[in-house]
């Protein structure tokens, strides 16, 4: 029986580990659209919950309560809006986004009622934990991706797409590689999280920075130029070097590693001029003459925003213009480029205001980082979580976009269960 619950335990330990490595998994079938991670999220979820309970391990986190309450009050309200008067229905983008909306609610369950770990050091274990594991797969990714440069992988990278008609097979065209990823953008994403973590464990342990450390920071940068995402190259690679330079005590070593960098990129870049056909796509982000001709705020949107006939200015106006309040239903629209257009469309204002709440919580949790942790390496990572969320939400829905949704929700679930342990700790000694 003691032997039984060992298990039990460990297995719930390890399952945020299990998240991150399904994000990365393929399709289990591909006419049904069902992945490696609905499974693990959905069926393992569950299990998880349950054994939790038999556990005794049910708790309550009221850093994330409040976003589970507006996120589930969020996905009822556009499924009842989607049925009621959402007008013809596509059922394949319907069943998409009742994935998009229901897998972020099952994470958040997970985080939300148990407590993985109940004191801060081992807290920043299971971080670390998953940290590593993370960048593992990124690392994994890339390779991948340059293994891509001399074997036709199509045949493999179809059953981690969804066939070979797909985003990420219409983007390789032009030169911009994604590896397991289906979009760009969305590999931008996990890479710019990827970032965040590198420096966020560099914080964490303290030690002198080592060439296989140093190696996974390239193959991580390599990895996210190669998907020559907005997202990724001008935020996330800037959010980056800020955080770095607010680490002091490495200062002088990065300083080295940046030379380092630029010895060892100077070779490579001669060679991808020759062989990468996306290099002229990257290019273009730092050419003056195109910001002059387009505009700074159009040019690193790629159109989306800058212009009063932009793409998102068109897409809100539509639906402005047809149902401002209740929006057109979940699946209407099949380009979205943006989390808040994303619930604007689906369910008008009602539904962004929602949105918004969720916003207001993750940004209230910053002020209460402040507060018990403002010293914490913790407290950098959220903070730089929280700025991906908005910024990048501008660009995509990233709270609700497949795999690296998964990726951003497991991370933001670790570190307020962290903050969650702090402020108890806080309260215990002011108490005592």
């Amino acid at each position: 029986m003691v032997g039984e619950k060992l298990k039990m335990t460990r297995l719930l330990k390890n399952y945020p580990l299990l998240l991150l490595f399904s994000a990365f998994g393929p399709y289990l079938s591909i006419s049904l659209g069902v992945k490696f991670d609905n499974i693990i999220v959905y069926f393992g979820g569950s299990i998880f919950l349950v054994l939790s309970l038999k556990l005794h391990r049910i708790t309550m986190h009221k850093n994330l309560l409040g976003i589970l309450i507006i996120w589930f009050s969020l996905f009822i309200y556009l499924l009842a809006r989607t049925l009621i008067g959402g007008g013809a229905i596509d059922t394949f983008a319907f069943v998409a986004e009742i994935k998009n909306f229901s897998q972020p609610l099952f994470i958040l369950c997970i985080f939300v009622l148990v407590l993985f770990k109940n004191d801060i050091d081992a807290t920043r274990d299971l971080l670390k934990k998953s940290g590593k594991l993370l960048l593992l797969l990124l690392s994994l990714n890339t390779l991948w991706m340059i293994l891509g440069f001399f074997v036709d992988l199509t045949e493999i990278n179809q059953y981690f797409w969804r066939g070979k008609d797909s985003t990420a097979m219409k983007a390789a065209e032009n030169g911009r590689y994604s590896g397991v990823f289906n979009q760009p953008i969305e590999a931008g994403v996990a890479y710019t999280i990827g970032l965040y973590i590198w420096a966020y464990l560099l914080d964490l342990i303290k030690l002198k920075i080592t060439f296989r450390y140093a190696l996974v920071l390239i193959l991580i940068i390599v990895g996210g130029i190669f998907t020559v995402s907005k997202v990724f190259i001008i935020f996330g690679l800037v959010i980056f070097i800020l955080y770095l330079i607010n680490i002091k005590h490495y200062r002088m070593q990065l300083m080295k590693l940046s030379i380092f960098f630029l010895l060892l990129g100077l070779p490579i870049y001669y060679y991808l001029i020759k062989t990468w056909s996306g290099l002229s796509y990257f290019q273009r982000l730092f050419n003056l003459s195109n910001y002059r001709q387009q505009g700074v705020l159009n040019l690193i949107t790629a159109g989306r925003y800058g212009t009063s006939n932009s793409q998102q200015n068109r897409y809100f106006d539509k639906v402005w213009s047809d149902s401002p309040l209740l929006g057109k239903g979940l699946g209407s629209q099949q380009i979205y480029d943006s989390a808040f257009f994303h619930v604007f469309s689906s369910g008008g204002l009602i539904a962004l205001i929602m949105y918004l709440g969720i916003l207001f919580i993750l940004l209230f949790s910053c002020y209460q980082f402040y507060f018990y942790s403002y010293n914490s390496p913790e407290f950098k990572l959220y903070l730089s979580l929280f700025l991906l969320t908005i910024v990048g939400g501008l660009g995509a829905p990233v709270l609700t976009i497949n795999r690296s949704s998964i990726i951003l929700w497991v991370f933001i679930g670790l570190v307020l269960q962290f903050l969650s342990i702090c402020k108890k700790e806080k309260m215990r000694q002011s108490f005592n």
